[in-house]
């Protein structure tokens, strides 16, 4: 009986734990864990589609007001984040994600916001039984964000969107979530840290300018650290500023200038979006100039080490299916080698996406897609398919028909890694540092 109970006792102690992860914390510029060993935080991006979804009636309406038509979700959609993702990742081999969230799923008027948080936690821990870290991080934001940027920055400034940098009610509901998050998550070990905003813009002069950009950093940190001491704090680089009075340049409002600001606490690491030269990255460019990207991160490092005084990673950086996977390959042993030479964590857009018959085929960046939209496809009895109608146009216009015929459906399957398996292979050498 003696040696039954022994070894049930083993068994069980075997089990990885919610605590098997060690804390981190910073150290001079390194991130280290509570042993003091430096910890390297190479990773992926999960967006979670925070993008939302295109909802008939209402959608296009919005559209055609000249607002983002997206809909947010209240609650996470459970495709993105499934037992085969988990599997995936292990194997994959990152030493983190970035766990990208929406305002709404935690906003105070949620009914579904307990829930929301309960799912987090349990993916935490299922991170934390594989080894993996999670940075969560608010993607989107209330008011003015990355991705309804791209229809309000082209109105005139009286009648845009505010940002949480412009609007004091958006702030202080920022404030808010982000204490109920780390209230609820300041005892897991898990979780590397919080990453407050996603490539915010400065406010122009006359909504306080730099001041109170650098001001209300000050104060998101230190609402946070109200609640939790422990946890690191990620503080994002500003990637565009509003224009001011009298001043040219910009596309309607924007200046797109770039830059970091020290906020006042001793546990955070700074960060930034690397996608040089984005002609290249996103649009498709032949070349790039090799000495001027090593410049680009040049810059940023030695920022933080005589600015900031503290670590910094690449938050994201990427490409998406302009250039040939030969290209992007290419690019990506170089620009690892670069990250490994400036002692930079680096974290990859991006793991997963949905893909539907209105998705851009060149636009995609991520690893895997999903096909989320299955009603837009008729399976008939004799083993074809065809698109709905009201789908058929756009699926055909934007070569998306051929990308489901080649990775889905011939492979009979709504998750694909498409034609990136050499990425992934990279990836993997990359996070086994090889």
């Amino acid at each position: 009986m003696r040696t039954i109970i022994s070894l049930f006792l083993f068994f069980v102690l075997s089990v990885p734990s919610f605590a098997d992860l060690p804390w981190l914390k910073v150290s001079g510029l390194n991130i280290v864990n509570q042993n003091g060993q430096k910890i390297t935080l190479n990773g992926i991006n999960l967006s979670n589609n925070v993008w939302g979804y295109w909802i008939t009636g209402v959608s296009d309406s919005l559209e055609s007001q000249g607002n983002d038509p997206m809909i947010r979700p209240q609650v996470q959609d459970d495709w993105v984040l499934t037992a085969a993702d988990f599997e995936r990742l292990k194997e994959l081999g990152p030493k983190v994600v970035r766990y990208a969230i929406n305002n709404e799923l935690f906003s105070l008027d949620n009914p579904f916001k307990e829930a929301n948080l309960a799912k987090l936690k349990q993916h935490i821990k299922k991170f934390d039984q594989l080894g993996i870290y999670v940075v969560v991080s608010l993607h989107n934001p209330k008011g003015l964000d990355v991705q309804n940027d791209n229809f309000e920055r082209d109105k005139p400034v009286k009648t845009r969107l505010k940002s949480i940098f412009e609007d004091q009610n958006y702030w202080q509901d920022t404030l808010v979530m982000w204490q109920y998050l780390a209230k609820n998550l300041k005892d897991q070990p898990g979780v590397a840290g919080y990453y407050l905003f996603n490539e915010p813009r400065l406010p122009s002069d006359a909504d306080g300018g730099i001041k109170e950009y650098t001001r209300k950093n000050n104060e998101l940190c230190a609402a946070i650290r109200a609640v939790d001491k422990k946890h690191i704090i990620f503080v994002p680089e500003y990637n565009s500023r509003e224009r001011n009075a009298n001043e040219d340049g910009g596309i309607q409002s924007v200046v797109w200038e770039r830059g970091f600001v020290k906020v006042n606490d001793n546990n955070v690491v700074y960060a930034f979006s690397f996608y040089e030269p984005y002609e290249f990255t996103h649009l498709g460019r032949a070349n790039y100039d090799k000495v001027a990207v090593e410049k680009y991160l040049q810059d940023r490092v030695e920022w933080a080490k005589t600015v900031g005084q503290a670590p910094i990673i690449v938050a994201e950086y990427g490409l998406d299916r302009e250039q040939t996977i030969e290209r992007k390959v290419e690019y990506l042993k170089h620009v690892h080698a670069l990250f490994k030479k400036y002692n930079l964590s680096a974290i990859y857009w991006e793991y997963k996406n949905a893909v539907a018959a209105f998705s851009k085929p060149l636009w995609i960046a991520s690893l895997y897609g999903e096909l989320t939209e299955k009603h837009q496809i008729i399976y008939n009895p004799d083993g074809t398919y065809q698109f709905q109608p009201w789908a058929e146009k756009a699926a055909k216009e934007n070569k998306f028909d051929q990308l489901y015929e080649k990775y889905f459906w011939k492979n009979k399957t709504n998750v694909s890694l498409m034609d990136n398996q050499p990425i992934w292979d990279e990836l993997q050498r990359f996070y086994q540092d090889k």
